[in-house]
Order: C-alpha cells, then sequence, then structure tokens
C-alpha cells in the first residue's frame, strides 16, 4: 500500500479533479453528475486552501481542520449533506490506499439567528410607542367624532404611517395631494406613489384606515386647499396625540415616530415581517391588473383591452337604445323561431380556427366573429327581441371579454353556457318587454 502525505494527496485531487481515482469511484453513488462535480472540486478546493504549514506532512487530518472545513460549506441541507459525504469519501479513500487517518466528521448545524435590531435606550421608549398604538387601536374600536379638520388629518397621517406601512412623511404628502384611489373589494387601493427614487410603491388601505380617508377629503371639500407639507402633517400628528392624551411626552418629530414603528414592529413581528413592514425587504411591483387580480381572484380585464370595447353589452346596452329612441317595441317571437336563430350564432363560434371558404390559407380569427356578432346586434330584427339581443350580447361578450376565471373561453364553453341558460331564460322572460322590466321585476 503506498504512503503518501496530506500534502500531496489533496494537491493530486486539487490537479486531476475527474480524473483522479476517488472522483471515479464516488461518483457512482451519486445521480446527478454535474451538481457532484461542482460540489467534489469545491470541497477539494476548500481543504487544500485550508492547510495548513504544520499539517502539510503529517499523515492524519485534525478534529479543528474538519471542524473549519465543515463550516465552509454551503447552509442549505441538500447541499450541505452532499458535501459531507463527498468529504467523508475523500477520508475513506486516504485511509484506504495512503493510510491517513482521519477523525470522524464533527455534526456542526450553526443555527443564524438575527441580530437584535434595538438597543437598551431604544427598548426605554418601548412604554411610549406602545401608548401611541394603544391610542390607535382606541380609534379602531370608537372612533372620536369631536374631532377638527386638523386633528382628523393628523389621525390619518399615523394610521398611515404607524399602521399602513406608508414609509416616508414625503410619501404620506403625495398620497393625500394625489387623492386618487380606486374600491377593490372592501379595500381602498391608492394609485402608485412615486417617491424620491424610482422604485414605485403601491399602498393598500382597508377597514378602518379607509374610512378615515374617505371622511377627511369628504369633509375637506368647503375648506381651502393648502399644501400637504410634511411639517404641517407632522403638527397635525401631534395635534391628535395631545388631544386623545394628556401626556407630555406624546410629541414627536418625523424621527421619533420612526423609531417608534421600529420598536412595535420588532416587538410584535418576526424579523422577516419587521423588514417587509418597514421597507428594508423591497418587493417585486406587480403590473396593475396582476395585483388587482390577486386582491380580487378575479379575472382584470387590460386598459388596452377595454378601450376596444366599442359597443355596449347586456342590459346596459339595452338600455342606451332605448334612450337613444333605437328600440320602441318588441316583437314577439316564438321560441323555436329564437332557437334556431341561436344556432346560426352557434355555428358562427364553430367557424374559429377554420378555414376560409374565399381563402383556405387563411382561418377565422376570434375578431372576425366578433365583428360579425356586431352586425347582428345591429340589426333590426334582433333588437326587437330584447332577450334574443341579450343572449346574442352575452355570447359576444364571453368571446370578447372570457369568463370569471378565464380571459379567453373555448367556442364550445361559450355555446354550453349560453345553451344550458337559453330555454329557462325564454320561458320566464320571452312574453314579457324588458324594456319595461324594473329593476325590482328583475
Amino acid at each position: 500500500m503506498a504512503k503518501m502525505y496530506i500534502k500531496n494527496y489533496l494537491k493530486a485531487l486539487a490537479l486531476e479533479k475527474e480524473k483522479h481515482a476517488c472522483f471515479r469511484e464516488c461518483e457512482r453513488h451519486f445521480k446527478d453528475k454535474k451538481l457532484f462535480s461542482d460540489l467534489f472540486n469545491k470541497v477539494c478546493y476548500t481543504m487544500e486552501r485550508n492547510l495548513t504549514h504544520k499539517e502539510n506532512n503529517e499523515k492524519i487530518f485534525s478534529s479543528d481542520y474538519l471542524r473549519k472545513i465543515v463550516r465552509s460549506f454551503k447552509p442549505d441541507v441538500e447541499n450541505f449533506t452532499t458535501q459531507r459525504n463527498i468529504l467523508d469519501a475523500i477520508l475513506c479513500y486516504a485511509k484506504n490506499n495512503y493510510i491517513i487517518e482521519s477523525p470522524k466528521i464533527p455534526n456542526l448545524f450553526e443555527l443564524k439567528r438575527d441580530k437584535p435590531t434595538l438597543t437598551p435606550s431604544d427598548l426605554i421608549k418601548a412604554r411610549v410607542a406602545q401608548r401611541v398604538y394603544d391610542l390607535l387601536q382606541q380609534e379602531v374600536n370608537t372612533p372620536n367624532i369631536h374631532l377638527s379638520l386638523r386633528q382628523k388629518l393628523g389621525r390619518l397621517v399615523l394610521f398611515l404611517y404607524l399602521k399602513e406601512g406608508v414609509q416616508k412623511f414625503n410619501e404620506i404628502s403625495k398620497v393625500l395631494s394625489k387623492y386618487s384611489f380606486s374600491y377593490i373589494e372592501n379595500s381602498i387601493l391608492l394609485s402608485d406613489i412615486e417617491p424620491d427614487n424610482p422604485i414605485l410603491r403601491r399602498y393598500i388601505l382597508t377597514g378602518t384606515s379607509a374610512l378615515f380617508f374617505i371622511q377627511f377629503f369628504s369633509d375637506r371639500k368647503d375648506e381651502k386647499t393648502h399644501r400637504f407639507t410634511s411639517a404641517r402633517l407632522l403638527k397635525a400628528a401631534n395635534d391628535f396625540l395631545s388631544n386623545m392624551s394628556e401626556d407630555a411626552e406624546l410629541k414627536f418629530t418625523i424621527s421619533q415616530l420612526r423609531l417608534c414603528r421600529k420598536i412595535y414592529y420588532t416587538l410584535h413581528f418576526s424579523p422577516s415581517e419587521a423588514y417587509f413592514f418597514t421597507g428594508t425587504l423591497a418587493s417585486t411591483l406587480l403590473p396593475e391588473e396582476c395585483f388587482a387580480r390577486i386582491l380580487t381572484g378575479r379575472k382584470v380585464i387590460r386598459e388596452s383591452a377595454i378601450s376596444k370595447l366599442t359597443k355596449p353589452t347586456g342590459i346596459t346596452a339595452i338600455r342606451n337604445q332605448l334612450q337613444k329612441g333605437l328600440v320602441t317595441t318588441q316583437h314577439y317571437q316564438s321560441i323555436k323561431d329564437c332557437l334556431n336563430y341561436l344556432k346560426e350564432i352557434y355555428d358562427l363560434l364553430k367557424k374559429i380556427g377554420k378555414p376560409k371558404q374565399t381563402d383556405e390559407q387563411s382561418v377565422h380569427t376570434r375578431d372576425d366573429i366578433i365583428n360579425d356578432l356586431d352586425n347582428k346586434l345591429g340589426e333590426k330584427k334582433l333588437q326587437e327581441n330584447g332577450c334574443l339581443w341579450l343572449l346574442v350580447s352575452w355570447t359576444r361578450s364571453l368571446l370578447r371579454n372570457g369568463g370569471l376565471g378565464k380571459v379567453k373561453l373555448r367556442s364550445s364553453t361559450i355555446i354550453d353556457y349560453v345553451s344550458t341558460l337559453t330555454i329557462p331564460f325564454f320561458n320566464e322572460f320571452l312574453e314579457h318587454n324588458l324594456f319595461l322590466i324594473s329593476g325590482p321585476d328583475w
């Protein structure tokens, strides 16, 4: 059996790499050959780099040396285990072929914890921070109805800054100055705010904050317009706190309010949540349509698609036609005639993707069928039958906009939807004039 020192053994591993007998013997036991090759080379490089002058001519690996090697491994469990197995194989090969002894590989698992983000001086102010949040919670439970407009502004500022995660006072100023928001379910989605850096921010106000937001701007209509400067917002916040509490300590600067928020998030949330709420962890800004879909769980039509909808659909379109005087009477048609007409519509839908008769190289597209349906909806014969017109209009809407969950529906799915509803709908409404039915009757 050949004898070799540690230095020469590790140097041979690093130089020969895949050609070394140890590599070939170990490779047979791993499925992912590429991953094994990368990790094997890294382990060999790490072992050679951490070899001290004292161990160069030794014939036994020390425990301290192996502990240092294990600590350098990747922290994720899968790679850590693979690297540890590779190290074990290298040591066994050295012992069996070159009589290089080694102790048992130490089981080192280092649990990394986030460093505390609060100093002792910060913790002294935890009572004051908790007092501020208790006042805000008191407003959630029983809102004060005897506040001045300035105090309502201060209350809104504190909710935006301490509760809703608006990062800076200048962003609050932009939120209030822009005053453009849209309702989504039970929330208010504020428009995108662009702070000093190029990163856009988007805020959702829910529950109490949304009500305070609406109330302030509703009461502010008769007041003179003022700029929402940071100094004015801070003064309003302190005015609200002094009105709600007789505690002289509840008067803050912006940096002190920021510290209150930091203390509260650190004490009440996990480190990752605290970093996220305070804006330390940046997140990717989703497109507006995608963001709205996540909030509502429903399909959201792109603005470009909305602009292409040239014709109104459904009951709204019928009412529009009635107001314009385009439809004045409704002529009765039998259910059989209506079903025959809908059969023609179904035949139109089935043409999607099939070659045209005039040009076999081109096929019928969705836009072609939508244009055909537009022409159908403009026919006087169809406009005189509100029920039939409504079903054809709904068919066009399903083809153009999709359903509640999908942007595009197959023609067979649309036919199934419409045909399932047709008979019950005709039985209930065909004998009535839809243009004379009021909301409660519907």
